[in-house]
């Protein structure tokens, strides 16, 4: 097969109970409403094309990964599928011209009290790498529904809301280090950062400087 040199072919092979499974538990999406009955699906262009671009993403990630811990292999392995269905849900969803559903009437301090929750249960839990798609299976509500009170509580999406969490986490740890203790990657990677230039560029954004930075003016 013949082709432009900036051509790229993406292909994803995925278990139809697999996919189900999380369309139900993450998504509260019926499977049918996304698969149908036929055997090809057509699907919106441009998204596609972010399909596309997630996968990328993804691939370059796992490009730069350190070596894991054998016991941190399966939760990893975890993640990285349920990533991958959530793309590949939000291509499925625009097959028809379906929208997402509206948002859910709740009050504002229903809202509230479900961020709250949430939010105890990632402190509690900030050292077993929580997921949005955890918090779906645990609280028992949609991606979007955490999406919509997330953004209206606190003016983040439950990601951001997580990975300010983490990095926060990072940098008390970094501040309580003495010279030589541990490095900058092993916080990171016990933070459930495994990209570091990504934790770095993050880390910056949000405290104006490098975890670098941090760990030598504490041992300096």
């Amino acid at each position: 097969m013949r082709t432009p040199d900036d051509f790229n072919i993406y292909g994803i092979v995925v278990d139809r109970d697999e996919l189900a499974r999380y369309a139900a538990e993450v998504e509260a999406i019926e499977p049918e409403i996304l698969l149908g009955q036929s055997n090809v699906l057509l699907v919106d262009v441009d998204a596609k094309k972010r399909l596309c671009q997630r996968i990328t993403h993804l691939l370059d990630e796992a490009s730069h990964l350190e070596p894991r811990p054998i016991d941190n292999t399966e939760d990893f392995q975890q993640i990285t599928q349920d990533r991958i269905l959530g793309a590949l849900v939000s291509v499925l969803m625009t097959r028809s011209g379906e929208n997402a559903p509206e948002r859910h009437a709740q009050t504002r301090l229903h809202r509230w009290q479900t961020v709250r929750r949430i939010r105890e249960y990632i402190t509690e839990n900030a050292d077993a790498g929580v997921n949005v798609p955890e918090l779906c299976r645990q609280f028992h509500m949609s991606r979007r529904t955490l999406q919509y009170s997330f953004e209206e509580v606190t003016g983040l999406s439950p990601t951001a809301y997580i990975r300010n969490i983490r990095l926060n986490g990072a940098r008390r740890e970094l501040r309580r280090l003495q010279r030589g203790d541990r490095s900058v990657s092993e916080i990171a990677l016990d933070g459930g950062f495994s990209h570091f230039g990504q934790f770095s560029q993050d880390y910056r954004q949000l405290f104006a400087e490098l975890p670098s930075a941090t760990l030598r003016s504490v041992a300096g």
